[in-house]
């Protein structure tokens, strides 16, 4: 794998008798840092608060996210108008919302899928008229809706892909418009499939999902095309793969998918070219384990961006891969062990933003970028895996100005990425 890396860094030596040295760190509270770098705001922060985050965003690029409050064990969604969040008390009928997901239709309505931990339940809550909610049980059969994942067709009708543990299957629920229809994505009598699910719809609004299936460790993909018939494929069974799936799909169709390596403790990815998976570890080095709670959106120029989290060094970490092959990498925040249940969404303007749970904290937060990242820095030929495409490997971590004097503001905000610092490998 071609490999490049640039870190942003400060060390500074004042010769007033003292040495003062100042360390880059995550940016909070609506603090800025320096162009091409990640803006970082602490959304909600009384208690603990934040996991399972999933993030959609308006069109207005205004984010929303849904979340789980772990103190009160209920569902939450909090949205952003300018500078001032709003949240609100979605349900609280027992220890709910768990593995949540979130999706906006035409009117910018919230539409979120989540798991009744008390019941067993797949559950789904709609905000119908921009105020009130309507909370449906979507399946009580069993034990079933985690890992759930919810996206709208351009009807605006709710499909959701979850995993039913009381029979190990991967299932699939949809909406009509005037009922719910589920049925067995996959189910192999005693085999364990369909954890970690994540569901993207075709043009045509048929499904395709990414899953776990847990008997072998691999990563799996499923589709049902126009005449209702799925389809199954093995992707990845290299070592035990395939937890923290992320799926989208490009401009043709085709599906991207994100996951994690637990035997290597890698970040992977698979891309369908049309006719073959190609498959590349897009982030794993020496021992850190890298690559949980990942998060793929294709943008318009069909470059695959990922967020996900770092375990070893506790930090959330951003990847991307431009039109020549090469992955770049970045360190969004490493302030307090930030970086769990990411979820990652892009404006049309290709703006990034990244909810994510901090569990140093206990808090939710919000990460966003004006604009996609564009580091030149040197590359180092390294290794290339097998099956995979040139990738490279640049990482910047954001300046923490809360922690700077005043006397130096001026020096970080002219700091261009890549400006003061060293190149080196990570």
């Amino acid at each position: 794998m071609l490999k490049r890396t640039c870190y942003i860094g400060i060390a500074l030596v004042l010769a007033i008798g003292l040495a003062w040295s100042v360390v880059v760190g995550a940016t909070l509270q609506g603090d800025c840092i320096p162009a091409q770098a990640w803006q970082v705001e602490v959304v909600e922060s009384v208690g603990d608060v934040g996991g399972y985050t999933s993030l959609a965003l308006d069109s207005s690029g205004e984010p929303h996210i849904s979340y789980y409050d772990y103190d009160l064990g209920d569902l939450f969604y909090d949205f952003r108008v300018g500078t001032f969040w709003s949240n609100v008390h979605v349900d609280s009928t027992g220890d709910l919302g768990l593995h949540t997901s979130i999706a906006l239709d035409g009117d910018n309505f919230p539409h979120i899928s989540y798991y009744d931990a008390s019941n067993g339940d797949l559950k789904y809550a709609f905000r119908y008229d921009g105020w009130n909610w309507q909370i449906e049980t979507v399946d009580s059969e069993g034990d079933v809706g985690q890992y759930s994942s919810l996206a709208l067709d351009v009807s605006g009708h709710p499909h959701i892909s979850y995993f039913d543990e009381t029979n190990l299957d991967l299932k699939y629920a949809w909406h009509d418009g005037s009922a719910w229809h589920i049925e067995v994505g996959e189910g192999h009598f005693e085999a364990n499939v369909g954890s970690h699910t994540s569901l993207a719809l075709d043009s045509s609004g048929e499904p395709h999902i990414s899953y776990y299936q847990h008997d072998g460790g691999d990563l799996r993909y499923a589709h049902r095309d126009g005449t209702g018939w799925w389809s199954w494929k093995t992707v990845d069974s290299e070592d035990d793969v395939g937890l923290y799936t992320s799926i989208d799909l490009d401009s043709a169709g085709r599906p991207h998918i994100s996951y994690w390596d637990q035997t290597n403790g890698d970040l992977k990815y698979a891309q369908d070219d049309g006719s073959d998976w190609i498959i590349s570890t897009v982030d794993g080095q020496f021992d850190e384990n890298v690559g949980e709670y990942s998060s793929l959106v294709v943008d318009s120029r069909d470059w695959p961006h990922i967020g996900y989290y770092d375990r070893t060094n506790g930090r959330l970490r951003y990847a991307y891969r431009d039109d020549t092959g090469w992955w770049s990498m970045f360190t969004v925040d490493e302030y307090h062990d930030p970086g769990q249940f990411t979820s990652l969404a892009i404006t049309g303007g290709n703006e990034l933003h990244i909810s994510y749970y901090a569990s140093g904290d206990g808090d939710l937060r919000h990460a966003w970028k004006e604009n996609p990242p564009t580091p030149t820095p040197t590359a180092t030929p390294t290794e290339t895996p097998a099956q995979a495409t040139p990738t490279a490997t640049p990482t910047s971590a954001p300046v923490h100005k809360s922690f700077l004097p005043l006397v130096f503001k001026a020096l970080v905000e002219a700091t261009p990425v890549g400006g003061l610092g060293s190149t080196d490998s990570d």
